[in-house]
């Protein structure tokens, strides 16, 4: 989400919390690029040691497709806002 118009200096993109990675044609993703830092919720996978089986997909993207989103838009830094271990 923009709040405001582009400004000369740093760049950051507060993405909340998302069960999916947005279209590539989506205006979240115009904006986001090359950020200096993207914040975000994230959801733990499941827990393979404990057998539990979560609805973590609802609640969030994982980590690791944050990092991959991240990355694919050109941040500099990602920051996990929040991991839920549900």
């Amino acid at each position: 989400m923009c709040v405001t118009a582009p400004k000369p200096g740093r760049k950051v993109v507060v993405m909340g919390n998302s069960s999916a990675t947005p279209s590539p044609a989506s205006a979240f993703m115009q904006q986001a690029r090359n950020a200096d830092v993207m914040v975000s919720g994230a959801v733990a996978p499941p827990s393979s040691a404990t057998g539990l089986v979560s609805s973590s997909a609802a609640l969030g993207m994982r980590a690791a497709d944050l990092g991959r989103l991240a990355a694919l838009l050109g941040a500099d830094h990602l920051l996990l806002a929040r991991l839920d271990m549900r």
